[in-house]
């Protein structure tokens, strides 16, 4: 093949194999990639790839320019095969859950806060990558007694995330007379838009208690997820 057919095979993402090999692995960086189409350019040992494959498994991976990728070669295709992070960032790029199984009785009105004598739970060291995304589940099982209680999370750490707004669980209310038992249970995304940072967080689970005539909200078997993606 001449020099023109191999710039053109390269232009399009795709060139021959080096020798007899058929696989080979290259390291990469993201130079573009549309988060709708897919469509991007990846530079590999200083050669722009327009359009590569992505190998694609578990929760989606956002790619962001700047990220180092590992590109795999089989044959005369090149596919980005994930990201390539620091130790200590890879290792803490992981689904992290923790739960409390302790109750708290009778919890007063309050803004959003930890629960008396028992905060949490508590993730810390959560890593978040140049996706800046995470889905968060947060739950805890609650008797209202003509009362409402919710569960939320706040963010600490290279970003600040307030909880509240729509990104509660809740049981009961203050307009009934009886005592309302269930699961309040938040699952939602965080994202840039949100305030979300690159960088090592801490989540914790807050609570929230409005309280009618009644005497407050019960609190037992909290539990808390996050998964960065």
């Amino acid at each position: 093949m001449d020099a023109a057919g191999i710039a053109q095979l390269l232009t399009a993402g795709i060139a021959p194999p080096v020798g007899s090999a058929d696989m080979g692995f290259h390291t990469g960086v993201i130079k573009s990639w549309d988060e709708s189409s897919g469509v991007n350019v990846v530079t590999v040992q200083g050669v722009d790839f327009s359009n590569l494959g992505c190998v694609q498994g578990g929760i989606g991976v956002l790619y962001q320019s700047g990220d180092v990728v590992a590109v795999m070669r089989f044959q005369t295709r090149y596919f980005v095969f994930g990201k390539i992070a620091a130790p200590g960032a890879g290792a803490a790029n992981q689904i992290r859950s923790a739960s409390v199984t302790t109750t708290v009785a009778n919890v007063p009105p309050q803004g959003y806060g930890d629960l008396p004598g028992s905060a949490g739970p508590t993730l810390t060291n959560v890593y978040i990558g140049s996706s800046r995304r995470c889905l968060v589940m947060v739950s805890a099982q609650m008797n209202a007694n003509n009362a409402a209680g919710f569960v939320s999370v706040s963010v600490t750490g290279d970003s600040t995330v307030s909880p509240g707004g729509i990104r509660t669980g809740q049981v009961g209310g203050v307009g009934g007379t009886t005592t309302v038992q269930g699961s309040g249970v938040g699952i939602f995304t965080l994202t840039s838009a949100d305030g979300l940072n690159s960088g090592f967080h801490t989540f914790t689970s807050k609570y929230a208690v409005s309280v009618g005539t009644g005497s407050g909200v019960d609190f037992y078997n909290r539990c808390l997820t996050v998964i960065p993606f």
